[in-house]
Formats: C-alpha cells, structure tokens, sequence
C-alpha cells in the first residue's frame, strides 16, 4: 500500500521560508520610545502621498514612499497593507 504522503512532493512556500532572526540588531533596539511623534506624522504624510502615487497608477513611486514610511514607523501595521 502506499502511503497518503510522499516526501518527494514539491516543498510548500511555508517550509521554504526564511525566518526573520529575532536577535536582529534592528528588531532588539527598536521600543515604542524610538518612534517620536514627527515620525509619526511624517509617516503619515508619506503613507498620503503613497496613496495619491497609487491611484495614478504610478506604482514604483506609491511603493518608494510606503517603504519610507514604514523607515520611519515601522510599528504602525497599516503601512504593510498598501
């Protein structure tokens, strides 16, 4: 009889992943104190500005400026959606 799972598959995306390392020196320093209110407006301003660039299609540009907001808030999620 043959069994239900064959290791000979292709690999799922999933165990093919690479991990982000949690001992990064770019995650371990990172605090809510690092990400001042000007960040957060600036981040702002630029998810905006990211969004107008969206919506005339001028994609590289949108995503040029949602990358410089998630520089300077990369806590705020919603950047991530865009």
């Amino acid at each position: 009889m043959s069994s239900a799972s064959s290791s000979s598959g292709p690999s799922s995306p999933a165990s093919s992943a690479t991990l982000i390392d949690p001992t990064s020196p770019s995650l371990g320093t990172l605090s809510l104190k690092d990400i001042t209110d000007e960040d957060k407006a600036t981040a702002a301003e630029l998810k905006k500005l990211a969004n107008t660039a969206f919506g005339a299609n001028a994609f590289a540009e949108a995503a040029k400026l949602y990358g410089q907001a998630i520089e300077k808030n990369p806590l705020d999620s919603t950047l991530f959606c865009n």
